[in-house]
């Protein structure tokens, strides 16, 4: 299949693409889900009890009062979470690799806060040495990076779950707010640790959303801190009407010092984390997306080397894909990287495909075969498509696309040429052939996703375009249009969640773009006539004052 990959490998990654391709069970759930998730998230609530615990006694806190109110925390910041989970993002409840995800990044991020409240208590923490009240201590211990949890959760499962767990860890990390003796510090801690945790939970999702480099997320870090700064030092001048104004001071400067710090740990953190976490459950962020939208990546230079044809069509099916993933809220970086690497497997017999095949060669590969050996290399390129793509070690979301973009349709070309040999063999006296329609037919599955929904489309749509011999904005929005209503007859999209709104915006896309695209060209004079220009009289000023003047009475007729 790849002749830059050994045979002893090729048999691996065919294992590989062979139980990718065949097993149902990729998004099914554990047995006994419900019972799991219930598990995961008393794992949770016992380590933030047990942290709780751990720091009051390390600092010598008398919390034996607060235990009550920090058990109705932790269980309202679960609850929380998991509601606003529900309302926002249900989808998420139903695989247990999602959960089990988000309840070990809220393990991790209370296990990080409470060793840095540990640290900070110890004397010897050299930021300790120059705190001298209570107040401070508690504004400079709390502002740890608490923006870890909801940026992981953002960057491998959506802006909503991002919101909901960030504010559900907002209310359950309140329990780290008691001092024991200091009512006024406690209030305090606790109204920082609300505002800056709601803040950052809301403002950091929507800044990473888009975001699909390292350096992206440290701005998105330093926005978001730059906010929860701002509203904790309100917090702070609040606090000390009345007192000192260097104590003040001293204070807001510890909030801006720490802020830095906070951020650095975040966005170190969470690089550290996100590969990790992406690996072990197969969750895809715009980070590592962004790795393969280089045209320059190995797979892309063999296909414009070796698969000229069919790398344009790619470049072409990635810019449709992603215009319309945008417009409808899709991750148009899955439908970008989806288009770019959709048709990698046609690398394994490029001259097999009609775009890749020169205009000066005159006869067809295909003209010496029979129609059910050319559909069945002409389906093939799906799953070495998925060989190719696990190979070079490509995110899950992007191997779907490769295995779905053609579902379960049928290859139409040689369908109807197999009928018409059977025809023309039945007349000349020959058996009757029976054609099985299941030969010509991809094995799919038809796409689960809207990425790949829209790949799907656009991969038809731009292929059908090249064939109009004078594209016109009219021809084009009749081609959309049919193309796109004949999928989903066909059941091809029944799986992918694209709503009746979203169909609609994809046709305008479609249409818009493939009009741009394929627009009319000016037609540049013959060498002749370019002659015949040159050696023309050239008009003088005294040619123009010759020419009378139409006035605007004069008949149309008369110009």
């Amino acid at each position: 299949m790849n002749s830059g990959i050994s045979k002893k490998r090729q048999k691996h990654i065919q294992k590989l693409a062979d139980k990718h391709t065949n097993s149902g069970e990729k998004n099914r759930g554990f047995r006994n889900g419900n019972t799991l998730a219930t598990i995961y998230t008393a794992i949770v609530g016992i380590v933030a009890f047990f942290a709780m615990l751990l720091t009051s006694n390390h600092a010598g806190i008398d919390n034996t009062h607060s235990i009550f109110t920090g058990v109705v925390l932790i269980l309202t910041g679960i609850l929380s979470a998991r509601y606003l989970i529900r309302t926002s993002q249900k989808e998420i409840l139903k695989r247990n690799s999602r959960i089990l995800l988000i309840c070990l990044v809220s393990t991790l991020a209370i296990i990080l806060f409470a060793l840095w409240l540990i640290a900070f208590s110890t004397d010897t923490f050299i930021p300790r040495l120059f705190i001298k009240s209570n107040i401070q201590t508690d504004i400079v211990a709390l502002n740890f990076p608490s923006l870890v949890a909801p940026a992981l959760i953002t960057l491998m499962i959506g802006v909503k779950a991002g919101i909901s767990v960030g504010l559900g860890l907002t209310i359950l990390t309140m329990i780290f707010g008691f001092n024991g003796s200091n009512a006024n510090v406690d209030i305090c801690a606790h109204t920082q640790l609300l505002v800056s945790g709601a803040l950052g939970s809301i403002i950091l999702p929507f800044v990473l959303r888009k975001a699909y480099r390292r350096t992206h997320i440290l701005k998105a870090f330093f926005v978001t801190q730059l906010i929860q700064a701002i509203a904790v030092s309100i917090i702070v001048i609040s606090g000390y009407i009345g007192s000192s104004s260097e104590a003040m001071w001293m204070a807001l400067l510890y909030v801006l010092v720490f802020s830095i710090v906070s951020v650095l740990l975040s966005f170190f953190i969470t690089i550290i984390f996100l590969p990790i976490l992406e690996h072990i459950f197969a969750c895809t962020s715009n980070v590592r997306l962004n790795e393969f939208c280089d045209l320059r990546h190995p797979l892309l230079v063999r296909l414009s080397s070796e698969a000229e044809g069919t790398f344009h069509h790619c470049i072409q099916v990635a810019t449709l894909a992603a215009n319309a993933a945008e417009r409808i809220g899709a991750n148009s970086f899955i439908a970008r990287v989806g288009g770019y690497f959709h048709d990698i497997g046609k690398l394994s017999k490029p001259y097999f495909f009609v775009e890749n095949t020169s205009i000066a060669q005159s006869a067809s590969v295909h003209d010496n075969i029979s129609p059910s050996m050319s559909a069945l290399v002409i389906m093939s390129h799906t799953k070495d498509g998925v060989a190719l793509g696990a190979h070079y070690k490509m995110p899950p979301p992007i191997l779907d696309i490769i295995r779905q973009h053609h579902g379960t349709t049928t290859i139409a070309f040689f369908l109807n040429k197999a009928r018409k040999l059977a025809e023309k063999n039945a007349a000349a006296g020959l058996p009757e052939e029976t054609i099985d329609e299941s030969l010509y037919r991809y094995p799919g599955p038809t796409p689960e996703s809207k990425e790949a929904g829209i790949v799907m489309l656009a991969d038809s749509v731009e292929a059908a375009s090249r064939s109009l011999d004078k594209p016109t904005p009219a021809k084009l929005d009749a081609l959309v249009r049919n193309i796109i209503n004949q999928k989903i007859l066909d059941g091809q999209l029944d799986n992918c969640e694209l709503t009746n709104r979203d169909i609609a915006i994809i046709k305008s896309v479609f249409t818009v773009s493939l009009t741009n695209s394929l627009h009319a060209r000016i037609p540049y004079p013959s060498p002749e006539d370019a002659e015949a220009e040159t050696h023309a009289p050239v008009e003088t000023i005294a040619d123009f004052d010759k020419t009378p003047v139409i006035t605007e009475t004069a008949p149309a007729s008369e110009e």
